[in-house]
């Protein structure tokens, strides 16, 4: 063998002992298990009245804390409001605190004391009539949704403002034969395909329009306030929607039909 060839064989050992080399360490970092990144922050649980489901982590938050039967329904028909003379304000709002059972049970409800209020159009209201309402209010709703994590109970506190809405009719010195809380209250008479198109729309809504309104004791609607929007609508496009819903049943006090207020909420396409 020459020294040429020689020194061809010598170059390409080398070569196949650094190629190997490559290949072993490769293998090596392939096969390295690294530890998984911590969450350090993890999302809090939703709140009060949402129903959503996310996952994070492989673990399941499932959403609870809301009334089962429909809160603001039940809330329509059995509030009592308490008299007032005071017309400074028209809505008075009372923030609660409370715990739900792994049955549904509501309880240790009471009075949130450090509340804040962010929405300047209700007045906060620590008078006892509104507070002892409130309360038996949301300790007659009925059963609830438990808090849990991961599918398993958790027993958290949660949160719900409830709201007084009186109507500018009854602040008028005629009340026009205006009952505050009738004995028997207004209901939907009309047909209940439109009323439940507009009220709970199959295929979900832009937006949804929440009004206070007078029922006639002939069971039409008028005097319409438009309280608050929500989503890509507007009083005038929820207005259209609400004067669909007709005739109602007027309320009923001491036997005779009288004029009511109602606060309705609809939803829009």
């Amino acid at each position: 063998m020459n020294y040429q060839s020689e020194k061809i064989t010598k170059w390409n050992i080398s070569l196949i002992f650094m190629l190997l080399l490559l290949v072993s360490s490769c293998t090596l970092k392939g096969n390295k298990k690294t530890k998984p990144k911590e969450d350090h922050n993890p999302k809090t649980i939703t709140p009060v009245g949402k129903r959503l489901k996310t996952t994070q982590n492989n673990l399941t938050y499932n959403r609870g804390g809301y009334c089962i039967e429909g809160l603001p329904s039940f809330i329509a028909q059995n509030i009592i409001f308490p008299e007032i003379k005071d017309s400074t304000s028209r809505q008075y709002l009372v923030p609660l605190l409370y715990r739900i059972k792994e049955d549904g049970t509501i309880y240790n409800i009471a009075i949130e004391k450090n509340f804040v209020n962010s929405n300047p159009t209700y007045q906060l209201t620590t008078d006892p009539e509104f507070e002892m309402e409130a309360i038996r209010l949301l300790g007659t709703s009925g059963k609830w949704k438990p808090y849990s994590y991961n599918e398993s109970y958790v027993n958290r506190e949660g949160k719900y403002s409830m709201r007084f809405d009186y109507h500018p009719e009854y602040f008028k010195d005629s009340k026009n034969n205006f009952a505050l809380n009738p004995d028997t209250r207004s209901t939907f008479n009309g047909d209940q395909n439109i009323y439940d198109k507009i009220m709970n729309p199959r295929n979900g809504a832009d937006g949804i329009v929440t009004f206070l309104a007078i029922i006639e004791t002939d069971g039409s609607m008028s005097n319409e306030h438009c309280l608050q929007t929500v989503g890509k609508t507007n009083c005038e496009i929820g207005l259209s929607y609400l004067k669909k819903l007709t005739p109602w049943k007027p309320a009923i006090k001491n036997g005779k039909k009288v004029r009511s207020q109602i606060k309705i909420t609809v939803q829009t396409q």
